[in-house]
C-alpha cells in the first residue's frame, strides 16, 4: 500500500543528513522561523516598556505580518525564476538586517522597530519559500512528503525553542542582545548558503 511505501521519520532524516542541499534547506527553515519568533515574542513588551500605545504595537504587528505573507506569491515566482540559492542569500540578509535594526532601536523608536520587524517577516518569507522548494527538489517525488514533514517539524521546533527561551534570554541580554543573536543566525544562513552553493 501507499502507507507501507512511505519512509519512516528516521529514514527521511537520514536522507536529509546525507544531502548537503537538503541540510541547508532545513537549516534555512529553522533560522527563518527562530529569528521571526524570537524577535516577535519580545517586541510588543519592549514597545510597551518604551511607552508606545497598543495602537502602535498593532501597527508593528501588521507590518510584520505584511512582510511575512503579502509578497509570498511574488517570492514564489522569484524562486522559480532565479533559483533557491540567491533567495536564501536574500533571506539571510533580510533576517540579519531586520534583527540588527531592531537591536539598535530604543523602545520608543517606532521606525526602527516597525521596519526591523517588517524586514524579519520578509526574510522569513524568502527563507521558508526558497528552503521548502530546495528541500523537495532535492529528492524524487516518492520521498518528498517524508522529507518535507521532517523539515516542517524542525522548523516548528526551532520556533518553539526560540519562543520559550526568549524571555530568559531577554532577562540576561536585553532586547538588543537577543536581536544581536538573531542577526548572527541570519549571517550564519548567508555563510551556510555560500559554503553549500
Amino acid at each position: 500500500t501507499k502507507a507501507e511505501g512511505r519512509l519512516p521519520f528516521s529514514g527521511s532524516m537520514r536522507l536529509i543528513m546525507a544531502n548537503p542541499n537538503a541540510r541547508l534547506a532545513v537549516i534555512a527553515m529553522m533560522v527563518s522561523q527562530a529569528t521571526m519568533v524570537g524577535v516577535m515574542t519580545l517586541t510588543p513588551l519592549y514597545m510597551k516598556d518604551g511607552g508606545l500605545s497598543k495602537r502602535q504595537i498593532s501597527v508593528m504587528l501588521f507590518m510584520h505580518i505584511l512582510g511575512m505573507y503579502a509578497l509570498s506569491p511574488f517570492i514564489g515566482r522569484m524562486t522559480d525564476r532565479i533559483g533557491q540559492y540567491p533567495m536564501l542569500y536574500i533571506a539571510g540578509v533580510l533576517c540579519t538586517a531586520g534583527a540588527a535594526w531592531a537591536a539598535v532601536t530604543p523602545p520608543e523608536g517606532q521606525i526602527g522597530v516597525f521596519m526591523g520587524n517588517f524586514l524579519i517577516g520578509l526574510g522569513w518569507c524568502f527563507g521558508v519559500v526558497a528552503a521548502s522548494s530546495l528541500l523537495v527538489s532535492s529528492f524524487p517525488i516518492e520521498q518528498r512528503v517524508g522529507v518535507q514533514g521532517v523539515g516542517d517539524l524542525a522548523m516548528i521546533g526551532s520556533g518553539a525553542v526560540a519562543g520559550v527561551s526568549s524571555g530568559a534570554l531577554f532577562t540576561v541580554l536585553g532586547y538588543g542582545g537577543v536581536n544581536s543573536g538573531n542577526a548572527v543566525f541570519g549571517a550564519a544562513l548567508i555563510g551556510g548558503t555560500f559554503v553549500t552553493y
